[in-house]
């Protein structure tokens, strides 16, 4: 990730081997201003905060973000539906 704060590279995020999601540095990039036109409409529009220097996030604040399923599932049972329908 330090390198990405960097502007040196990219982090791709994958999901059974799809890539979902491309992480870049957003500032001062070299294309004319596209990315960050992007990033200022998805802020305003409240899908992504920029983080500031006084921005630090608490392991409380994490945990309180992690996804906690509504009902008890039995994932081998998931894993094994997901494979029949052929996802």
């Amino acid at each position: 990730m330090g390198l990405v704060k960097k502007g040196k590279t990219s982090l791709l995020v994958f999901e059974r081997d799809i890539p979902v999601i491309k992480i870049i540095y957003a500032g001062d990039s070299n294309d004319g201003g596209k990315d960050s036109l992007a990033l200022a409409r998805l802020e305003r529009a409240g899908l992504v905060q920029r983080a500031t220097e006084n921005s630090k996030i608490s392991i409380e604040e994490i945990r309180k973000l992690r996804m906690v399923p509504k009902k008890k599932v039995d994932i081998v049972k998931a894993l094994l539906d997901e494979r029949e329908e052929g996802r």
